[in-house]
């Protein structure tokens, strides 16, 4: 069936995992620009340009007209990026290279010590975690602010001095101060202190826990991985879709949205605003034609079917933005606002990467917050995290495979034949024995046991497919290059008795301005299990593969359970954090779990209904310590499919018209994944509760912060 070929891709976009293109630029080669001080007159005039580059325009002259060739106005001034601790302390050398050097750095005082003829006060500007020691005499312009006490810890300053040599052993350079300016006061009831407090009362500080060093990190890590992860799709070739915020759909159908609406009152407004003011129908109900949309509307819970209007013509997106969920719900899971990274798409045009990874990306360039999170939050981190194989790739042919095989002093289950697909054992042996350990790339497969759109190679007899080996794992990637050729491939489809009728949008792409092209899938399971490792280093296994089961029998596993649950158990319930965290934790150990073909009562509309009328293609992936991690499925391709489920949830289809139109107009086989971005960076931190991982976390009755 078409379908089965073209699923070959499903899934195949969670390649960001592992496949990242590393390069080494210098961390501080962002901006070109001409370093001065901040601090070259009056300190009036210091602190005026600290917040202000614009450049003023003399006006001196009597007729009111200026020296600038009587332009009016001013002149806005060059960017200046101010000097960061990280810049002054960064580097192999930790700073000794600036020994000498005349600077100045503005941030937050974290500590501040005085002694009989010194005073010592850390800052810190957020760019690292470790802080600048400032070492300042009685001499210094400024000192009669920190005698009288004006400078507390928490108080935002300026500091000019001269990098020297530390005295110290906890760092290599520290600075001598000339000057130092007040620039914000702190009151004296400031919450964070040198001493340590739980993450619980910073949930309660949340405006100001950014200036401590777990937050700090997490916000850096953070940063990090959203970098990363939009570097690698903008290299790779994607388009970034911003998936609108407001929708009129529920893309999950569970119905938990926020109301966008007009009617009440705004923040601007008196909360005390009687009920009969939101406007009725003769009937009673609520007149939607008077709000701003002129029907509800409501905060997004996805952007997976926006998504895919772009995908059928952009053919490789992805969205990356903030998604709402109305969960009355306090668990550290659970979240009102979160962002999600989604990749509807049916087309691939990319070559091989190389087997690289956001998250060494993350290792490579923040190192001193590992380290931390590696003391601190959660011990063997970064070795988990390093655990990813780099070795450079071999490639042979299938035949060269086969012979391979034949020649091996080895009896293996399935046999070998050229003309059979190579199975699981052979590939291991290909790259964990016969190369040792090394990544292959297996090409020229006979066109037999490939797919009908793959491009026949001048033999005749073998097409322009290649399969990537890794170790443990087997088949990573499989690939090819496609048919473009119009007459070759109708050829194909009459060999294989396919009807053409069926493919007409598919041979319309080959007779309207066809393009050699290629494209590759990745299982999504193998893909997760060959980069993360995920909880292999903190149990001491170092070969856990990934499992999967059907909700089936991870209900039927749940009920022989010796435990005692909070939620109950039962076909055609969901599971919660606590079934899913011991399935992975206990059942199995710690290992990476799938759990796949879930009742479609509990699962959104448009995923695709299995042959059993019950169930559909949805999965979930569950990892240790945080549970859910990966939610994905197959979409639903088919028209009247599509319909019937509708009908029967009783959604209006006139909502959905522009979904059912993409069914309606070119429906191809293909599926997706919601990845929530606050889990991921839960995951590689280390941090307990998701909340300490988003800026400004919304639950049930907070919105400030």
């Amino acid at each position: 069936m078409p379908a089965a070929s073209l699923r070959l891709a499903s899934f195949s976009t969670l390649r960001f995992l592992s496949f990242f293109p590393i390069s080494n630029p210098s961390p501080y080669s962002l901006f070109r620009h001409r370093r001065r001080l901040l601090f070259e007159d009056s300190a009036a005039n210091a602190r005026r340009r600290c917040f202000c580059t614009g450049t003023s325009v003399s006006a001196s002259s009597s007729d009111g007209k200026n020296n600038q060739g009587n332009r009016i106005g001013s002149k806005v001034g060059e960017f200046r990026r101010k000097l960061r601790v990280a810049e002054v302390k960064g580097g192999a050398d930790e700073g000794l290279g600036r020994v000498g050097q005349s600077l100045s750095v503005m941030g937050w005082v974290r500590t501040l010590r005085s002694q009989s003829s010194v005073t010592f006060i850390e800052i810190n500007d957020g760019s690292c975690l470790s802080n600048l020691q400032c070492v300042m005499n009685p001499d210094a312009e400024g000192y009669d602010q920190v005698e009288a006490g004006s400078v507390l810890t928490g108080a935002s300053v300026s500091v000019q001095g001269t990098i020297v040599a530390s005295q110290g052993t906890k760092q290599k350079v520290e600075l001598k101060v000339h000057k130092i300016i007040l620039v914000g006061k702190c009151d004296s009831s400031y919450p964070i202190q040198k001493k340590r407090v739980s993450r619980e009362f910073l949930r309660t500080k949340a405006h100001l826990r950014p200036r401590t060093n777990s937050f700090g990190a997490v916000a850096r890590v953070r940063n990090t991985l959203a970098y990363a992860t939009h570097k690698f799709f903008q290299e790779s070739g994607f388009v970034w879709v911003a998936s609108p915020i407001i929708t009129a759909s529920d893309c999950e159908g569970a119905g938990e949205q926020f109301c966008v609406t007009i009617l009440i009152p705004s923040s601007h407004e008196t909360t005390d605003s009687p009920i009969d003011a939101i406007p009725k129908t003769k009937g009673g109900l609520v007149d939607w034609s008077q709000d701003f949309f002129g029907k509800p509307a409501f905060l997004t819970v996805s952007g997976q079917l926006n998504g895919e209007t772009y995908a059928t013509a952009l053919s490789d997106i992805y969205t990356f933005g903030p998604t709402f969920r109305a969960e009355n719900s306090n668990t550290s899971r659970h979240l009102a606002e979160f962002w999600n990274l989604l990749l509807p798409t049916w087309m691939m045009t990319w070559p091989v990467p190389p087997p690289t990874s956001p998250v060494k990306y993350v290792l490579d360039n923040c190192k001193e917050d590992m380290e931390f999170f590696d003391t601190w939050i959660e011990k063997g981190i970064t070795h988990r995290l390093s655990d990813v194989v780099e070795k450079e790739f071999l490639q042979l042919s299938y035949t060269d495979a086969i012979e391979l095989l034949l020649k091996a002093n080895k009896e293996f289950e399935f046999p070998v034949k050229w003309g059979l697909d190579l199975q699981s054992e052979h590939e291991r042996y290909i790259t964990e024995e016969a190369f040792e350990g090394r990544p292959v790339i297996i090409r020229d497969y006979p066109k037999e046991i490939k797919a009908f759109y793959m491009r026949e190679n001048d033999d005749g007899k073998t097409v322009a497919a290649m399969d990537m080996l890794v170790p443990r794992v087997g088949e990573l990637i499989g690939g090819s290059q496609r048919e473009e050729r119009l007459e070759v491939l109708e050829a194909r489809l009459d060999g294989l008795k396919l009807d053409k009728e069926s493919y007409w949008w598919y041979l319309d792409l080959r007779r309207y301005g066809s393009v050699p092209h290629a494209g590759f899938g990745l299982g999504f399971e193998r893909l997760v299990q060959f980069a993360t490792g995920i909880d292999n280093i903190r149990d001491d296994v170092v070969e856990k593969e990934f499992l999967q089961l059907s909700y089936t029998d991870a209900i039927e596993l749940l009920l022989k359970a010796n435990k005692e649950f909070e939620f109950p158990v039962k076909w055609g319930l969901d599971l919660q954090s606590e079934h899913e965290r011991y399935i992975t934790e206990e059942a199995f150990e710690g290992r990476p779990v799938i759990i796949r073909d879930y009742p479609k009562e509990i699962k959104a509309f448009y995923m695709r209904e299995n042959d059993d009328g019950k169930t559909v293609a949805a999965m979930d992936m569950l990892v240790p310590r945080v549970g859910e991690l990966i939610g994905g499925s197959q979409r639903e391709e088919r028209l009247e499919v599509l319909e019937a489920r509708l009908d029967g949830l009783k959604l209006d289809k006139e909502s959905y018209w522009w979904y059912l139109d993409l069914r309606r107009y070119g429906s191809v086989p293909h599926a997706g994944f919601g990845l929530g971005f606050e889990r991921l960076v839960q995951f590689a931190t280390g941090i307990d509760n998701i909340r300490d991982v988003i800026p400004f976390p919304r639950s049930p009755g907070s919105a400030d912060f």
